[in-house]
């Protein structure tokens, strides 16, 4: 029995070891920050604290906005290195985004946007009147007119048209 009891203790702490040897040697532990933003070349962290190396100021947890505030207010100078890295960064990453898009070749050629009708045409004072006329017989809610989906709606059947204010609609209603 004490031969079993033996073996067992030797396979637990031979996982023990395989699974501390894997969290060190990827360099941290297995649980906090990753450190991937470029603030933490101004911060540590640890014990659940994050520490400025520039003034030893601390904060509770490893949040990269509360981070970035300190640097902006107390650091000027570091800030805006950092804020000229991260764009860096994030350029590098949107033109190795656009190189691996660039499958298919992009034909241009000039589109002439529709312009819009002029506020006295006769089109837009016909539309309008429909529209007046609709939203009079039925219920229809005039903060709609503002709604970013009906617009999109009322694009898509004639890109000319701008829809009037709810106000204006309104005004519109009691005229018909």
């Amino acid at each position: 029995m004490d031969s079993s009891n033996d073996s067992e203790d030797e396979t637990n702490r031979m996982d023990e070891e395989v699974v501390s040897t894997a969290a060190t040697t990827s360099g941290r532990s297995r649980r906090g920050p990753r450190k991937t933003h470029p603030i933490w070349d101004f911060f540590s962290f640890e014990n659940g604290r994050s520490r400025c190396s520039i003034c030893s100021y601390q904060a509770k947890g490893a949040y990269t906005t509360t981070l970035m505030n300190h640097l902006s207010s107390n650091h000027r100078k570091q800030h805006q290195e950092e804020a000229n890295e991260k764009a860096k960064d994030d350029g590098d990453r949107d033109h190795k985004k656009r190189k691996k898009s660039a499958k298919q070749q992009t034909i241009n050629f000039p589109v002439q946007a529709a312009s819009k009708y002029a506020k006295g045409s006769s089109h837009k004072r016909m539309i309008d009147e429909h529209l007046a006329l609709f939203a009079g017989c039925t219920s229809f809610a005039y903060h709609l007119v503002e709604c970013t989906e009906f617009k999109e709606f009322v694009l898509a059947l004639n890109p000319r048209y701008e829809l009037p204010c709810r106000e204006t609609l309104k005004r519109f209603v009691a005229r018909v």
